[in-house]
């Protein structure tokens, strides 16, 4: 829940950064951000064999999916990364207290070292699972919605004109 509240910090900076330097700059900080953050958490995540710093460097990953939401901008990329947030919340929870309870069933952290969790705790194993395929984005969870929406708010970014604007809603006094 803290990454959701330090989230929120930073994007509300860039409603003052957009205001006070035009929203280029801060589009372009947020996408360095997210293409750093990737790149880093992709390199950690392949070389990694303890579970719990594996989710650690999941949400680094996840951040840098909101950084590049955040970049992109408008209603349905801001849409995509507020679900985004929640959903990944709610698996990280399910998977760090899988996580904790696993270790004090097997005793380590090691991914070698936890065998045949399935067959000892099956409900263990069930929640930690869905968790994983939740956090990995895949179908029916949340963070498959997210990522999609953040996808199509991208190409329709990309696809607008460069300098075509949508005219901001101005109301009358």
């Amino acid at each position: 829940m803290l990454l959701a509240v330090a989230f929120s910090a930073v994007l509300r900076v860039r409603v003052i950064a957009d205001g006070a330097l035009g929203p280029g700059f801060a589009r372009a900080l947020l996408l360095a951000a997210a293409l750093a953050s990737l790149l880093m958490a992709a390199s950690l995540l392949i070389a990694q064999r303890d579970y719990k710093r594996m989710l650690a460097y999941s949400s680094i990953e996840h951040m840098g999916l909101l950084a590049l939401g955040a970049a992109v901008g408008g209603p349905l990329a801001s849409a995509a990364v507020l679900l985004h947030v929640l959903g990944h919340g709610l698996a990280k929870s399910v998977l760090f207290l899988g996580a904790g309870r696993i270790l004090q069933v097997t005793g380590t952290t090691r991914t070698d070292g936890v065998r045949a969790l399935a067959a000892r705790h099956p409900l263990l194993a069930a929640a930690f699972g869905l968790g994983v395929l939740a956090l990995a984005g895949l179908p029916p969870f949340s963070l498959f919605a997210s990522e999609l929406a953040l996808l199509r708010a991208g190409i329709a970014r990309a696809a607008r004109p460069a300098g075509r604007r949508r005219p901001r809603s101005s109301s009358s006094s």
